[in-house]
Order: structure tokens, then C-alpha cells, then sequence
């Protein structure tokens, strides 16, 4: 998933909004089992190293999505505000997630649902992005 979403945050064009990136990247489309990965989240509540994992995974996300987005701006290399956007999107959809699986019970979980987390959670990262 990282990669696919810094393929997509690479490729991001100016005149698109974070939606539109997030309908294109098709996140939702990409999750084999969206119910199984939501109760994984579930059990970061009570499980530390299952936790530890999925913070783990978000910490290898940020250089990755930085990187995309440098590319994108021309840059040799992130500076601070691509990082800052970088860890604002991964953030964003970290908090999604965990958001979703912490407040839905499982037999009311639908996956549109799901996805207007994410992209709720994406707009309100895009407010800082200038372009």
C-alpha cells in the first residue's frame, strides 16, 4: 500500500483536489479483506506489539510519501514542508482507520462508511496544502 500511494501522491497533479487523488489511487479497491484489516486495528487497542506493528508500518510510510511528493514538486529532495505534508496524509489516514474500526461495530460496518473516513480525513489534511 505505501507504494501505491506514493506512486499516486508522485503522479498528483495540480489542478486535483486530495478526493480526486484518493478516487483515482482507489485505496479502498486495494484492501483484499477491509473487514479482517479493520479488526486488527481493533486489537491495537489491547495488543501492544500488534500496535507496535501498525505504527511501525506508518513510520515507513512518511519517507516513502515525502519522497513521492518531492518528485512531485521538483525537489531533490523533501524539505520540511513536504515532510510535513507527507506525515499529514499519513496521519490522516492512520487516524481513518483507526477512527472507523474504533467506532464501528462490526455487525454496522459498511464500507461506504469506510471510505467517507478516509476521504473526510484526507480533506481535512488537503486544508494546509497551498496547491
Amino acid at each position: 500500500m505505501i507504494e501505491l500511494i506514493a506512486r499516486f501522491l508522485q503522479s498528483w497533479r495540480s489542478d486535483q483536489g486530495m478526493v480526486e487523488v484518493f478516487d483515482t489511487i482507489g485505496l479502498h479497491d486495494h484492501v483484499a479483506d477491509r473487514m479482517t484489516m479493520v479488526n486488527l486495528v481493533r486489537l491495537t487497542r489491547t495488543e501492544p506489539g500488534l500496535r507496535a506493528v501498525w505504527l511501525e508500518a506508518h513510520r515507513h510510510a512518511e519517507p516513502a510519501f515525502a519522497e513521492a511528493l518531492a518528485r512531485r514538486a521538483g525537489l531533490p529532495r523533501p524539505d520540511l514542508a513536504v515532510t510535513v505534508q507527507a506525515a499529514m496524509i499519513n496521519t490522516a489516514l492512520r487516524v481513518a482507520v483507526e477512527y472507523y474500526a474504533f467506532n464501528t461495530e462490526h455487525a454496522d460496518a459498511e464500507k461506504q462508511d469506510y471510505e467517507a473516513a478516509m476521504r473526510e480525513a484526507l480533506l481535512i489534511a488537503a486544508r494546509s496544502f497551498s496547491s
